[in-house]
């Protein structure tokens, strides 16, 4: 891995491991929820997936079954939002302008070409 690390110092980008580190605690402190049964359940996961909070009107289901499938959908919808996310993040951290920004320019910067 240092061999990795040196080729990139080489290029220039010395600053990109680092800037991949922020990124991905960046992504991991992210939250999103997700709700099912009209928010009789609401699922809320971290970026990495991992519940965080489940809240559940437990009032509304005398069906066993019923509360599963929302347990489910709630968290189905919760991923799907964190994933939305996360590309979101990676996109506007990682396009062109941000990461010749990032990187100080050199031969990564769109402006140089």
């Amino acid at each position: 891995m240092n061999d990795f690390f040196k080729s990139l110092t080489d290029m220039g980008l010395q600053s990109l491991p680092n800037n991949l580190v922020h990124l991905q605690d960046m992504l991991a402190k992210l939250r999103a929820t997700g709700e099912a049964g009209t928010g009789a359940v609401v699922v809320t996961l971290d970026g990495n997936g991992k519940m965080v909070d489940l809240v559940i009107n437990t009032e509304i289901f005398s069906d066993p079954a019923i509360l599963i499938d929302c347990i489910r959908a709630a968290h189905d919808r919760a991923l799907e939002a964190i994933e939305r996310r996360k590309r979101e993040e990676v996109m506007k951290n990682l396009n062109p302008a941000t990461l010749a920004s990032n990187l100080g320019g050199g031969m990564f910067n769109p402006s140089s070409s």
